[in-house]
């Protein structure tokens, strides 16, 4: 009987996996560096259409010198296929300067979805 339940769970994680392997996305629909403050007023926004190439690298040098508090980077369909990857590649929070890299999750070579950048900096 032992073997019998061994053969179930192995039978079900190999079904679970071959459900991500369908297509199923596991990379957020959202990710966000700093903290959000609702004082902070928007000083860059930008979409990534759908269809663009991956990866897309902003890179956003705030012309008033104020420093960026926040990056929202949002994949906007919500079909489980579409997700995304970013990262700071250069300057950071708390900086005037920074480059952004963004990336459709699923390591394809376009993104499968519309993407919104926002970035909030200090007032």
């Amino acid at each position: 009987m032992a073997n019998y339940g061994m053969l179930v769970l192995f039978s079900v994680i190999v079904a679970i996996g071959q459900i991500q392997a369908a297509g199923y996305n596991t990379e957020p629909q959202l990710v966000e560096f700093g903290t959000f403050a609702a004082a902070d007023t928007t000083c860059y926004i930008m979409k990534i259409f759908k269809g663009q190439k991956s990866p897309v690298i902003l890179n956003f040098n705030n012309p008033s010198g104020k420093v960026i508090n926040y990056i929202k980077v949002e994949a906007q369909n919500n079909n489980r296929k579409a997700g995304i990857t970013a990262d700071i590649t250069n300057g950071a929070i708390g900086q005037a300067f920074v480059s952004v890299r963004i990336m459709e999750g699923r390591g394809k070579s376009t993104f499968n979805g519309d993407v919104f950048v926002q970035m909030n900096c200090l007032v």
